[in-house]
């Protein structure tokens, strides 16, 4: 049987995110596998938190936003957190990113994942 892939742009504008706004999304994967992996890439500027930040899907850590030490805040990056499709439901899913001092700014938050034919 063959598997094909699928994405779903979680968000797609600039967002700071402070310890009094903590991004907190919702995104639907219907129709996932439920085995495999899946992937989430981040664009990330200026992470004025000062420890590596955590990423949650359904309450569950998948990940961490590492820090950059020494980043140039003008400057775009890329982080890409691995994990199991099972964390994933058939259907809606909650992401939270909280930072505990400082700030994050993200933009293009995207989930790859593998369906069934």
């Amino acid at each position: 049987m063959p598997v094909v892939s699928d994405y779903t742009v979680i968000q797609r504008n600039v967002v700071r995110v402070t310890p009094a706004n903590p991004l907190t999304k919702t995104f639907n994967t219907g129709g996932r596998r439920g085995s495999g992996d899946v992937f989430m890439t981040f664009s990330i500027r200026s992470l004025g938190e000062p420890n590596d930040v955590p990423v949650q899907v359904n309450n569950l850590t998948i990940g961490r936003l590492e820090n950059y030490h020494g980043m140039d805040a003008r400057n775009w990056f890329t982080q890409t957190i691995v994990f199991s499709a099972s964390v994933l439901r058939n259907g809606d899913n909650n992401l939270e990113i909280e930072v505990n001092t400082g700030d994050l700014i993200l933009d293009n938050i995207i989930v790859h994942f593998q369906q069934s034919a």
